[in-house]
């Protein structure tokens, strides 16, 4: 099956979302064309051309995510036509070995650089898309995401929550933590009082019909609880459906790791607070963190952040300023 037949009857004739299709469409069609560059047909390609076309895209300077999006592309083609005894190899082999390695610097640096790139977070804009867009039932999901961007709290935290857990008055709850066993209290803003008024009062959390006897604040269709493992389906279908969603990889079994998940509503909960100018030891005991070095990790993130909004916002400032040199009676001259 070629390519272009493919598109249209596997990838836009399925369940995927439209920017999931249009995304898939682009590598795809990206792919076809090196393979015609390359006197290649697709369908007959082997292990060699496949890396070959990664590794080149990589050295092309796209990123690790860019690239392990063309990578996951090109492995849902290549796994339709070995179904299909189409395909050459077995579609199985195919890992997304070391093209998002990068070898450079020293052994220090590459730490650091594999610590920051294990944190993912979400910014305000992409908080509100993935509540214009989460899968029903929509009020419920809105409330818990949210109440997981203004808390930082963990989708286990978020299962376990009560109603008598809540205290209106402050705009309080108190959050149990199943990974150190601890109470801990969390506070929220006014802006999230009309959601949790509608939800609990409002009748849509007794349209659940196991909501009768439980007595937790997010129930489902068959649980007195919704399970965390489903809170992380809700984000990432919501980040699917608004179409910012973007695989980054792998996990032990092979399956794509994606960068919105719940926890990446988390990160972005301790970003954005340290952008808000809120107190970083405010922040670790709203997290739940026993470490203090925990939290100070979000600071490097906010460096950079600012580093780039200025970078965007004065690039003729920035190009200017570092042609130039400072003389030693504090003058700017011309280098």
């Amino acid at each position: 099956m070629n390519i272009q037949r493919f598109i249209q009857q596997e990838l836009e004739g399925g369940s995927l979302a439209d920017a999931t299709v249009a995304k898939r469409r682009a590598d795809l069609e990206d792919y076809l064309e090196w393979c015609q560059d390359n006197s290649t047909d697709p369908a007959d390609a082997g292990y060699d051309e496949i890396n070959k076309y990664l590794n080149e895209i990589r050295q092309n300077g796209y990123s690790d995510a860019s690239i392990s999006n063309r990578y996951y592309s090109l492995k849902k083609y290549y796994d339709y036509i070995t179904e299909e005894d189409e395909s050459p190899f077995n579609s199985s082999k195919l890992k997304n070995a070391d093209y998002t390695n990068d070898s450079s610097g020293s052994a220090e640096e590459r730490k650091k650089r594999e610590d920051k790139e294990e944190i993912k977070y979400i910014n305000k804009e992409e908080k509100d898309l993935l509540k214009a867009n989460v899968p029903d039932p929509k009020l419920r999901n809105e409330l818990l995401i949210e109440l997981m961007w203004q808390t930082g709290i963990r989708q286990s935290e978020a299962s376990l929550i009560e109603l008598n857990d809540i205290v209106w008055d402050e705009r309080k709850i108190d959050i149990f933590a199943p990974k150190t066993g601890t109470w801990r209290e969390v506070f929220y803003q006014p802006s999230l009082d009309i959601l949790l008024e509608q939800y609990i009062n409002g009748g849509y959390r007794s349209r659940f019909t196991s909501a009768e006897n439980s007595s937790y604040l997010f129930v489902s269709r068959k649980s007195e609880r919704i399970a965390p493992g489903n809170i992380n389906k809700v984000v990432r279908k919501a980040a699917e459906l608004a179409g910012i969603q973007e695989e980054v990889g792998e996990d032990v079994n092979g399956d794509p790791r994606y960068r919105i998940t719940s926890h990446a509503i988390r990160h972005g909960h301790a970003v954005h607070s340290l952008k808000s100018g809120i107190d970083i030891s405010f922040i670790r005991q709203h997290l739940g963190h026993e470490d203090i070095s925990t939290t100070q990790q979000y600071l490097d993130l906010v460096d950079t952040d600012v580093k780039q909004e200025y970078h965007n916002s004065f690039p003729a400032s920035v190009d200017h300023i570092d042609s130039r040199v400072i003389s030693s009676d504090g003058d700017e001259s011309d280098g």
